[in-house]
């Protein structure tokens, strides 16, 4: 089931809490496989920045909430959320589609150092004792873990589409 509904907080609130998010530090225990079936103890991720939408999808027990933010610079942003709770086949796909990205090679951090503006993104899995974090600004991973800077990897941009399956509709419109 998926229900859309809209809030008008302060313009900040997202930008605040993407700034906290990647000045948190990460680690990656790199010891066994994310599962391969079954709902994560935790799940974030969030992505945006300065003159850029922002979106966070968090798992709150089995629902999936995500929520996007168009980029206001003058007048409070319109947060839009979607809530699904997916299916143990949708799960399951999830947890295939992280596989073959590699999400399991990511390192703690990607930061292009010569990149002032941009987006940054962090991401935060936990399932059955394994923990992956990471985050970056204007760089992203690719499928074995190497960075790339200023443009999205393909695994990247698939592990954004194995999140929009999971929400039940895109990160970005």
């Amino acid at each position: 089931m998926t229900r859309v509904f809209s809030i008008f907080p302060s313009p900040r609130t997202g930008l605040a809490v993407l700034c906290a998010a990647l000045s948190l530090g990460a680690c990656t225990d790199l010891a066994g496989p994310l599962p391969r079936a079954g709902v994560p103890d935790e799940l974030e991720f969030s992505m945006g920045g300065y003159y850029a939408p922002s979106a966070s999808v968090v798992l709150r027990g089995d629902t999936v909430v995500l929520r996007r933010a168009p980029w206001e610079l003058t007048s409070p942003a319109q947060i839009e959320s979607v809530v699904s709770v997916p299916s143990a086949q949708e799960w399951a796909d999830f947890w295939t589609a992280v596989d073959e990205i590699g999400v399991n090679f990511w390192h703690r951090s990607y930061v292009a150092e010569n990149i002032a503006d941009g987006a940054g993104w962090s991401l935060r899995v936990v399932a059955d004792g394994r923990t992956v974090e990471s985050h970056g600004s204007n760089a992203y991973p690719d499928s074995r873990g190497a960075e790339h800077e200023g443009e999205m990897t393909p695994a990247f941009r698939a592990f954004m589409a194995a999140l929009e399956e999971l929400a039940g509709a895109p990160l970005y419109e």
